[in-house]
């Protein structure tokens, strides 16, 4: 914080020294106060810590929403350009500010989690064991569907870090006790496990151009409810959304079908 340098006067009886301390002009005071003095002004720094500029603190939180927004469209491989692009400033300042692109990705990946935290953490007060648990599956795979980042972090291939790890042990913790009292009060069937329900909702999110059908964007609650009531005992529930739809018109696949020599058996139009 400061420098001190030492100077003994040719005609002083006491020793006096320079202090520098950073940001203010050199003060000569002798060595009895010399201590004291630089005490006080670090106690005054401490204090009054340096405030964020308001362009920096903007720069900041717009490369966060950046990351945030880049990370749920394309995963966990989105440049540093992307994301500085997004943000409106240089790449540069994307590492000034967190170091690297890691750093900033492991933020946005944290704060997804505690998001979804909340939504599990609200289930656990649910005094109805059903609806808690059905709040838990839709809370979850609503998560992977709109973002790719959080269903991407969970695949083996990828290696977690610490801030990751926390968050995401609190995740599985509250999955395994909405499961848990769902099958102590008879909701769904006690022959699967919390894993069981984790792995039914990154399956459920999964919903990509099948064989010529593409689903919209309610397929995931469709299969949710199927999931749900295939867990407990059986009664209709109305499924939300339509159904998939044809990628072809049906009079082009039979076309196909009749001559496959004729190309591919399914050609988009």
């Amino acid at each position: 914080m400061g420098r001190t340098i030492a100077k003994n006067g040719m005609h002083a009886s006491v020793r006096t020294t320079i202090v520098r301390i950073d940001g203010y002009s050199p003060v000569r005071m002798s060595a009895r106060t010399t201590a004291a003095t630089v005490a006080q002004s670090a106690a005054v720094e401490v204090a009054q810590p340096i405030r964020e500029r308001a362009d920096s603190r903007r720069k900041r939180l717009r490369l966060i929403e950046a990351a945030r927004i880049a990370v749920a469209e394309h995963g966990l491989d989105v440049s540093a350009a992307d994301i500085a692009a997004r943000a409106e400033v240089g790449v540069g300042t994307l590492y000034r500010r967190f170091g690297s692109k890691q750093a900033l990705i492991v933020d946005v990946v944290v704060d997804s989690f505690n998001e979804v935290q909340a939504e599990l953490d609200a289930a656990l007060t649910d005094e109805d064991p059903g609806r808690a648990f059905a709040a838990c599956m839709n809370a979850l795979t609503h998560s992977l569907v709109i973002n790719r980042g959080l269903s991407e972090i969970v695949r083996p291939e990828v290696k977690l870090v610490e801030p990751i790890l926390t968050p995401l042990t609190r995740l599985r913790n509250a999955c395994e006790a909405l499961t848990l009292r769902a099958q102590q009060h008879d909701v769904i069937r006690a022959d699967v496990t919390w894993r069981d329900i984790l792995m039914f909702c990154y399956s459920a999110a999964i919903a990509v151009p099948f064989v010529g059908l593409v689903a919209d964007d309610q397929q995931w609650q469709r299969t949710v409810v199927v999931l749900l009531d295939g867990l407990r005992s059986p009664r209709a529930t109305p499924l939300p959304g339509e159904p998939p739809k044809d990628l072809v018109e049906p009079t082009a696949v039979d076309a196909q079908a009749a001559d496959p020599r004729e190309g591919q058996l399914l050609r988009t139009p």
